[in-house]
């Protein structure tokens, strides 16, 4: 239903970004939406049974082939087709491997009073994520229609570093910590474990956002060369906003685990209305006044989605604050100490490099002094992962 609507309305976008072009291109890229459908329970399957490793393989295969399929046809010339069948292979191959390599396969069978059942919780949070997906995309939205496609260009680009490191480390984090809450016996153990998982994603994400602020105009020249260096200020404002994406992603899972669907739903309604709002004010303002607009945004929510979780579990704003401030304050004094690094005139490779290898051993330093609690809880699973590679090791030899 989904498809053929967006099959339909495909001219009207077109004319909407005056550009007749992306009539076919968003009509063969929207059939991903029919694909990813095959795939879904597999993937719930995973995340239940925590069976990661099947994640693992055909998120890699499908990231491998794909993209060796979709730079030899840019390089063939296909222009943006290059980019579509990257994108549709990379589903469909990510489908393949699951349906392969998971237990459970679908059958033509259909449970009314089942499908009831699911629907009672399932229906908040999909709207509650429908609400979330185009408040992402509105900002795109706006930039693309108000201002030129380079501002868009721009900002995308700013965006996508920092995106790109809490979708493979937050939400990583968040699919196996998820089941985990669900089957938490009581509210202490859920707070625990809640906890633990805020301790561990700003321990690792603080440090990275707050390193590509400071290393923001390096590491773009050098990636992506000078005429993307009006990219730089986007990425630094970004990463302010993609800081508080483990505290929302934490509290959000806590809400989610209770089975509290219908306040996710409620958070989601309140949270992006005051986003919009403020979205629709900095547009006549500029780009950069949007990008602040969503740093700001981030910061707002994290505290509205902290809220709820004081009546909830006791998990109260303080306590969350002096949970992730061991973190915080050691990833400001690094960014500090690589930031004093730039005033030594360098090649700018070199510069990079320096900055990135005195950064890690200055934030691991300050872990060990301070005896910071993730840093420790790390090495203990790195520990206790290493005794029992050795131990399987010693059994296969036996």
């Amino acid at each position: 239903m989904i498809y053929i609507i967006l099959f339909i309305c495909a001219p009207y976008i077109a004319k909407f970004y005056h550009t007749k072009e992306i009539v076919l291109v968003l009509r063969v890229l929207s059939v991903k939406i029919v694909f990813s459908s095959i795939a879904t329970v597999q993937h719930a399957y995973v995340q239940k049974h925590m069976i990661f490793k099947k994640f693992f393989f055909s998120t890699l295969g499908g990231t491998v082939i794909s993209g060796v399929l979709g730079i030899l046809l840019a390089y063939a010339g296909a222009g943006v087709w290059a980019l579509v069948a990257q994108y549709l292979s990379n589903t469909i191959i990510d489908i393949i491997v699951l349906l392969i390599t998971v237990p459970w396969h679908p059958k033509f069978l259909f449970s009314l009073e089942r499908a009831k059942a699911l629907m009672d919780f399932g229906w908040k949070l999909v709207f509650a994520n429908l609400i979330n997906a185009i408040y992402n995309e509105l900002r795109s939205l706006i930039i693309g229609r108000s201002y030129s496609s380079a501002a868009l260009a721009y900002y995308n680009k700013g965006n996508q570093i920092p995106a790109l490191a809490i979708t493979n480390i937050d939400t990583a984090i968040g699919t196996v910590v998820f089941p985990t809450m669900s089957e938490a016996e009581n509210e202490e153990r859920l707070k625990n474990i809640g906890r633990r998982a805020m301790k561990t994603t700003s321990y690792l994400l603080f440090p990275i956002m707050i390193g590509l602020i400071v290393v923001s105009r390096p590491l773009i020249i050098l990636l992506l060369t000078e005429k993307w260096e009006n990219s730089i200020i986007f990425m630094q404002i970004l990463c302010l906003y993609w800081m508080t994406q483990p505290i929302q992603t934490t509290n959000w899972q806590i809400i989610k685990a209770i089975g509290r669907s219908d306040l996710c739903l409620k958070l989601e309604a309140i949270k992006k209305t005051i986003g919009i709002i403020m979205v629709f004010i900095a547009m006549k303002l500029g780009v950069i006044a949007i990008a602040f607009s969503a740093a700001l945004f981030g910061f707002i929510s994290m505290f509205i989605n902290i809220l709820p979780n004081k009546k909830l579990i006791n998990y109260s704003i303080k306590d969350q604050l002096l949970d992730i401030m061991p973190a915080l304050f050691a990833s400001i004094v690094m960014g500090l100490i690589i930031y004093s690094i730039a005033f030594i005139k360098m090649p700018m490779v070199l510069l990079l490099v320096i900055q990135v290898i005195v950064g890690i051993i200055s934030y691991i330093a300050m872990s060990y002094i301070f005896k910071i609690d993730s840093f420790r809880y790390i090495l203990s699973m790195l520990q206790e992962k290493k005794l029992n590679i050795l131990g399987s090791d010693h059994r296969k030899k036996k």
